[in-house]
C-alpha cells in the first residue's frame, strides 16, 4: 500500500518521514480509521500532543497526519499536516449557563480537489441552498460542481440545468441518475486516479447512492425517502473516504439539514459575482443599495436584469456568515480579555519602573505585519527602510505580470498597434486564473492589453500579448527570463506570463522591488501601474483589482500605483506605490493571510503607509547659513573666515532621528592669508549621517584678504630688529 496513492503530495511532507503519514479515511467521535504505508488501522489523539499545543489542529476526514505507529493496537496522532483545501460550516452550542447560542466552526472534510453539491429533482429541490453550498464551496480550496440527481423523475431537466446555470456563475452543472445511468458519462472525467471529490447535500439526495453506482458495488448504505416531502433520513452518518477501484477517491458526507454560512466573504463574493459587480457602479462608495439615489443594484432590479429573491439571499448570506464569525471572535476575545488583564497588571510596575529610570528615547520601530515577506523602499534616497525574509524565494503570484508588462513594452515596437483576440488564444488560459474579460473577436491595441494585464490582472490579456506578439508563451517567458538575468535578480525564474503556480517559478520580495523600480523608470509602465480604472478601445471597462478587498475608497487613494496577486502557494501579495511628503516608497509584500474580510497584503501595506506619514517627513538637519568652522587668517584685515552651510541639508527620516548622528565634517586649509583669491577652492564640506555620506559641498573663498602691515610689522619684527642690527654690525666693520 503507498500513501501517495491516497493523494498525499509531496509540499505536505515537509520534513517528515513519509512511512510515519497517515490519511484519515473515516472519523468516529474520538477515534479514526487511517490508512497509511503500513496498511488500513486506527488511531487516536495523542493527547500530550494536541491537548498542550495552542497552535493544535484536530483531524477530521480526509486529514494527513503524523501517527505513532502501532501494529497491535491504535496508533497515536501527533499533529495535523497542512491542508491544501477544507470545507466547514458553522455549528451552534451554548455555554454551561445556555446563556447564549456560540457559533463554532465544524469542519466537515479535507484534502479535496473537487466538491460535488448534490441537489435531487424532487419536491426537495433548492436554489437557495445551492447558493448557500456554493458560498462555502468557492471558499474551500476546491473546485465546486453541481450534480443534479434522479434526472429520471423529470422530463424539463434543462429547465432545471439553466436554473442553476443562472446563478452558478462559472460552475458546470450536470444532471444525473443511478436508475437509467444518463449523464454518469459526463462526470466521469472528475473521478481520475490520485484525485478526491467530496459529496455535500441534504439527506436523502442520492449521496451514497452514487458512490455505490461509481463503485460498482454497495459499499455505503442506502435508504428510501419520505414520498410526502422528499426528505431522506441519515443512512451516512459519518464522513467516509471511499477508493474506488480505478484510485480515484470520494468523501461521502452525512446529510445537511442546515448549512450555517461560517468565514464564507470570499465564497460569497464568487457565488454573487454579478451583485458584487454591480455594486462597482454604484454613485456612492458606501451605498446600502437601499434607497440610494445612483444604485446599480437597484436600478438592475427595477429592470429585471437582476431578481430582488437572489438580492435578498446575497444580503441574508452576507449577514448570517458575519454574525456567526462575529459571535465564536465574542467568546474568544472575553476569554482573552481577562487572561491579558491578569499579565498586563503583573507586568505594569515593571514597565513603570522601566520608564522612570530610562529616560533615553528609542528610535521609533515600524509597525509588525502579517507577510511572510515584506520589503519597503524609498525610490528617492534609494534605501531600504524595512525587510522581513525578503530574499526568500516564494510564490509570486500575479506581481509576475509586472515582468510581463515591461517585457511586452520594451519588445513592441508600436504598443498601439490593433490586434485580434482569437478563441484560440483564450482557450490558452488556465481556468483558475483571473481574466479581464476579453472575448474573440475583440480588436484592441497592445496598450489596452497592457492596461488589461495589470489592472484587473487578466491573464487573458497577457496570454494574447505573448502569443500575438511572440508566437507562444515558451518564447515570451524566454524574454522575461533574459530582463531577470539583465537586472541580476539571481532567485528569480518565470515559467509562465501569470504566475499560477508552476514548477520553476519563484521569485522573492527583494528581487520583485528591483524589477518594479526598472520598471517605473520606463514612462508607459508608470503610467499603467498608477492608473485604477481604465476602458479599452473595444469599450470593456477594467477597475483595479484593489476594488476587490474590503477597504474603502480613502485607503485606496494611498496607494497610488498597485499589483495584487492571489494562488494558494503565494498567499495574498501586493506590490504598491504611495507618496510620502515627496518621497516615492515602493512596498512589497508576499504570502500573506486572509483572515475573515481582512487581506493582509492590503492590511501590511496600508499599516506601512500610515506609520510613515504620520512619522517620516524631510527633516531639516542643518540650516542655510549656519555655522560649520571658522578659519583663521594671518596678516589679513579679517580674523577668520566663517564656513557655512550653502544650503538646508535635509534628509528623509523618521521624527525621533538621533540628532548625534548627524555631523558636518570640514576637510581643507587650517590656516589662510592675504595670498589666498576669492574664488580658490579651500576645501570641502562632508555631511554625514551615521556611516551615510548625505551631501558634499566645495568651499569656495568668497572673501577678498588685504594685506595689513601693521600685522605684518608686529609678526615680523624681531626678525626686522636683529636684520637691521646685523646690517649696522657690518658697516662698522667696514668702516
Amino acid at each position: 500500500m503507498d500513501i501517495f496513492d491516497y493523494g498525499l503530495k509531496e509540499r505536505q511532507i515537509e520534513d517528515n518521514d513519509v512511512n510515519s503519514i497517515a490519511r484519515i479515511t473515516a472519523t468516529h467521535k474520538d477515534r479514526y480509521e487511517i490508512v497509511s504505508n503500513n496498511g488500513n488501522g486506527f488511531a487516536q489523539i495523542k493527547r500530550g500532543a494536541f491537548y498542550d499545543n495552542p497552535d493544535r489542529v484536530y483531524p477530521t476526514t480526509g486529514d494527513f497526519v503524523l501517527i505513532e505507529y502501532n501494529h497491535s493496537g491504535d496508533s497515536m496522532i501527533t499533529k495535523t499536516l497542512k491542508r491544501e483545501s477544507s470545507f466547514s460550516r458553522n455549528a451552534a452550542t451554548s455555554d454551561k449557563n445556555h446563556e447564549m447560542h456560540a457559533q463554532h466552526e465544524q469542519l466537515v472534510a479535507s484534502n479535496f480537489d473537487y466538491v460535488f453539491i448534490m441537489q435531487s429533482l424532487n419536491n426537495n429541490f433548492n436554489v437557495n441552498r445551492i447558493e448557500r453550498y456554493l458560498s462555502l464551496a468557492w471558499k474551500s480550496g476546491g473546485v465546486p460542481v453541481i450534480i443534479l440527481t434522479k434526472r429520471d423523475l423529470v422530463d424539463n431537466v434543462q429547465d432545471y440545468i439553466d436554473e442553476v446555470e443562472s446563478i452558478a456563475i462559472g460552475v458546470d452543472v450536470y444532471a444525473v441518475s443511478c436508475v437509467t445511468k444518463e449523464g454518469l458519462e459526463d462526470i466521469q472525467k472528475y473521478f481520475s486516479k490520485g484525485k478526491t471529490i467530496v459529496f455535500l447535500g441534504s439527506s436523502g439526495v442520492g449521496k451514497s447512492t452514487l458512490v455505490n453506482t461509481l463503485y460498482g458495488e454497495e459499499v455505503m448504505k442506502t435508504s428510501e425517502i419520505r414520498e410526502y416531502d422528499s426528505r431522506g433520513r441519515h443512512t451516512t452518518t459519518s464522513r467516509n473516504l471511499i477508493m474506488l477501484p480505478n484510485g480515484a477517491m470520494i468523501i461521502d458526507t452525512p446529510g445537511m439539514r442546515e448549512l450555517g454560512m461560517w468565514n464564507a466573504e470570499e465564497g460569497i463574493s464568487k457565488t454573487f459575482s454579478d451583485i458584487e459587480e454591480l455594486t462597482y457602479g454604484c454613485k456612492f462608495s458606501d451605498c446600502t443599495h437601499t434607497n440610494e439615489p445612483g444604485c446599480k443594484v437597484l436600478e438592475a432590479i427595477e429592470n429585471g436584469e437582476l431578481s430582488r429573491e437572489r438580492f435578498d439571499q446575497y444580503i441574508k448570506l452576507q449577514k448570517e456568515s458575519q454574525y456567526n464569525t462575529d459571535s465564536e471572535q465574542y467568546l474568544k476575545d472575553k476569554k482573552e480579555k481577562f487572561k491579558k488583564i491578569a499579565k498586563m497588571n503583573r507586568k505594569l510596575f515593571l514597565l513603570l519602573a522601566f520608564i522612570l529610570i530610562f529616560q533615553k528615547s528609542y528610535a521609533l520601530e515600524f509597525p509588525e505585519t502579517d507577510s511572510k515577506s515584506l520589503e519597503v523602499y524609498d525610490i528617492t534616497d534609494g534605501k531600504i527602510l524595512k525587510e522581513t525574509n525578503s530574499k526568500e524565494v516564494s510564490n509570486i503570484a500575479s506581481l509576475t505580470k509586472i515582468a510581463t508588462v515591461i517585457t511586452a513594452i520594451e519588445n513592441i515596437e508600436d504598443v498601439d498597434e490593433q490586434v485580434t483576440i482569437t478563441w484560440q488564444i483564450l482557450n490558452t488560459v488556465d481556468p483558475d486564473a483571473s481574466i479581464a474579460g476579453l472575448k474573440a473577436g475583440d480588436k484592441v491595441t497592445y496598450k489596452d492589453l497592457l492596461y488589461a494585464s495589470i489592472i484587473p490582472s487578466g491573464a487573458d490579456a497577457t496570454h494574447s500579448i505573448a502569443i500575438l506578439k511572440f508566437g507562444s508563451i515558451e518564447n515570451f517567458v524566454a524574454k522575461m527570463n533574459e530582463l531577470a538575468q539583465k537586472l541580476d535578480l539571481q532567485n528569480t525564474h518565470f515559467a509562465n506570463v501569470t504566475g499560477l503556480q508552476a514548477d520553476n517559478h519563484y521569485s522573492t520580495a527583494d528581487d520583485i522591488r528591483i524589477l518594479l523600480e526598472y520598471s517605473l523608470k520606463n514612462p508607459l509602465f508608470k503610467e499603467v501601474y498608477t492608473t485604477k480604472e481604465y476602458t479599452l478601445s473595444n469599450g470593456l471597462k477594467v477597475k483595479s483589482t484593489l476594488r476587490n478587498y474590503n477597504i474603502s475608497d480613502a485607503d485606496i487613494e494611498k496607494i497610488k500605483g498597485s499589483k495584487s496577486g492571489y494562488t494558494k502557494e503565494a498567499g495574498y501579495c501586493l506590490s504598491a506605490l504611495s507618496d510620502i511628503h515627496g518621497h516615492e516608497i515602493l512596498s512589497v509584500t508576499l504570502n500573506a493571510k486572509k483572515d475573515g474580510s481582512k487581506y493582509y497584503n492590503v492590511v501590511d501595506t496600508i499599516k506601512i503607509i500610515d506609520f510613515m506619514n504620520d512619522n517620516y517627513n524631510n527633516q531639516v538637519l542643518l540650516n542655510s547659513g549656519d555655522l560649520i568652522k571658522e578659519i583663521p587668517v594671518s596678516l589679513s584685515d579679517v580674523e577668520v573666515f566663517e564656513v557655512r552651510a550653502d544650503s538646508d541639508i535635509i534628509k528623509f527620516l523618521p521624527s525621533d532621528y538621533d540628532k548625534e548622528s548627524f555631523k558636518a565634517e570640514y576637510v581643507g586649509l587650517e590656516s589662510l592669508d592675504f595670498r589666498n583669491k576669492v574664488g580658490e577652492k579651500i576645501g570641502e564640506v562632508n555631511y554625514y549621517f551615521g556611516d551615510e555620506l548625505i551631501k558634499k559641498d566645495d568651499v569656495i573663498l568668497n572673501q577678498e584678504f588685504k594685506i595689513d602691515f601693521a600685522k605684518i610689522l608686529k609678526e615680523y619684527y624681531y626678525i626686522f630688529i636683529r636684520y637691521s642690527i646685523c646690517i649696522y654690525n657690518i658697516d662698522d666693520i667696514n668702516i
